[in-house]
């Protein structure tokens, strides 16, 4: 049973990694704007992720982690 357990949690681990993978192949900017194109289609106000990236901005940090920063505000 265990071991069933450990199989399966592996198996999803695998599933997620093309996912993970490709949003790292994509520059940061273009993470940002496919962010606020989900958060737009999604009826999400773009200007939560936006403040977020002027924020990150303001603060000198590094346009990858501001990506991640936004990608992790819409989910």
């Amino acid at each position: 049973m265990n071991l069933a357990r450990i199989l399966v949690a592996l198996w999803l681990a695998l599933a997620a990694l093309p996912g993970a993978v490709q949003a790292q192949a994509q520059d940061p900017q273009q993470r940002i704007e496919t962010a606020r194109q989900r958060a737009e289609s999604a009826g999400i106000p773009v200007a939560l992720l936006d403040s977020k990236v002027a924020e990150g901005r303001a603060k000198g940090v590094p346009m990858d982690r501001i990506a991640g920063a936004v990608e992790r505000r819409l989910a």
